[in-house]
């Protein structure tokens, strides 16, 4: 376990690796990329909402837990997710709710994960499931803007829209 008291500014690659490896920082300043593996976590213990962009040149490639904590309560560091210019893996199984969701990178799932957008998502990037693996669901209960890339890839993957405007 790593604890971290001020802010992590990763300016190249935080990778936890190993099974049951926790890093608990009070915030994160992530322009590089964030790498958490099956069975580690990532804790952003200083409050707040978590991540609300994954900005141009950064990624975050999650396999593990990403968690905020406010107060002794844990939630998904994604959860006021808005924009992604940058890359997002999403691959750990576990079930992912975002708002409105702008896309002009690249949102990638895999291994039976689930995304639910309430509202709609505006793509112009990439949007693909079964990235490393099938089984991924994609809700969205507005309207799935798509302008470039959407792709199934794998067995079982499954994406349900209120309604479709695809001009990719």
């Amino acid at each position: 376990t790593v604890n971290v008291s001020g802010t992590f500014h990763n300016t190249n690659d935080l990778t936890l690796s190993d099974p049951g490896d926790v890093v608990n920082i009070s915030a994160l300043n992530n322009q590089g990329s964030v790498n958490v593996a099956s069975g580690t976590s990532l804790n952003i213990t200083g409050g707040g909402i978590g991540a609300t962009d994954v900005a141009a040149s950064t990624s975050y490639d999650l396999a593990g837990s990403f968690s905020v904590v406010n107060g002794s309560v844990a939630t998904s560091a994604l959860a006021h997710l808005a924009s992604v210019e940058g890359n997002l893996f999403l691959e750990s199984g576990q079930t992912y709710s975002f708002g409105p969701l702008t896309n002009s990178g690249g949102v990638y799932l895999s291994n039976g994960t689930t995304v639910s957008v309430t509202g709609d998502v505006t793509n112009s990037g990439e949007f693909r499931t079964g990235y490393r693996g099938g089984n991924n669901t994609v809700n969205v209960s507005g309207t799935f803007h798509n302008a470039n890339d959407l792709t199934l890839s794998d067995p079982g993957d499954v994406v349900n829209v209120g309604a479709l405007n695809n001009q990719g």
